[in-house]
């Protein structure tokens, strides 16, 4: 997966170098298969929540690739929508207020409540300038759920602060902040550096939510080997 990985940057660096828009949408196609396919080649079995986050990234992928003019950002916009909402809900999983003390649950409200307002300002701002209202709106909820999952995931690292719980907050942080590179390549500036940057960002944020899911499989494996080794001595009533 790493090799896989390490593949799909230098293709994404290669297609900007040469200004070859082909080379990163075809890059982007793979993105997901590939790392599904490794994956389940391995462990066979995928959380839910994860599966329902690539199927949407797969489909709004294919709508960035595929789909012209307004369309483009409106199914885009909606199916990454639906990929953040599901990991939010995975976040949820993980997440224990009453392992967050008051001091870091005031900063977490706080620093929520300013990005909604900036959120808000945005919005306010784009709805006057663009024509079609449904397609800012749409935007203006993905960026919503990306502050919400950003919070979520830095809640259940601070409850935790294990592997999974990094490797989640690194693959949100690069979903956000490609997110505000693809806003500014799409209302502000188009250049190829902003979209490779922004592709960058993307394909590092998937394969860590892989990582991600990678440390989930192994920790199932772990309690499976240890539930096998625990079964002979309830089959005989020691534990019983």
């Amino acid at each position: 997966m790493f090799t896989i990985f390490i593949t799909l940057l230098i293709c994404n660096f290669i297609g900007a170098f040469t200004e070859n828009p082909i080379i990163n949408k075809f890059t982007f196609l793979l993105l997901i298969p590939l790392f599904s396919i490794t994956f389940l080649w391995r462990f066979q079995k995928l959380n839910l929540a994860v599966l329902a986050f690539l199927s949407f990234s797969l489909l709004g992928n294919l709508s960035t690739i595929f789909l012209k003019d307004t369309f483009t950002g409106l199914f885009s916009n909606g199916f990454h929508l639906l990929s953040f909402i599901s990991l939010i809900l995975l976040a949820l999983q993980s997440l224990k207020l009453k392992r967050i003390d008051m001091v870091v649950g005031g900063y977490l409200i706080l620093v929520l409540s300013i990005n909604l307002y900036l959120l808000y300002s945005l919005y306010k701002f784009l709805i006057d300038i663009m024509l079609n209202d449904l397609a800012v709106k749409i935007f203006a909820v993905k960026s919503l759920a990306l502050i919400i999952l950003a919070s979520v995931a830095f809640g259940a690292y601070l409850s935790y602060q294990t592997k999974k719980a990094i490797l989640f907050l690194i693959a949100t942080a690069c979903f956000g902040f490609a997110a505000i590179l693809e806003y500014l390549n799409s209302y502000y500036s188009s250049t190829l550096s902003f979209l490779m940057v922004d592709r960058i960002l993307y394909i590092v944020g998937v394969y860590f939510i892989f990582r991600y899911a990678i440390a989930e499989a192994v920790v199932d494996i772990k309690k499976d080997i240890m539930k096998n080794k625990m079964k002979p001595y309830f089959n005989k009533g020691v534990l019983n």
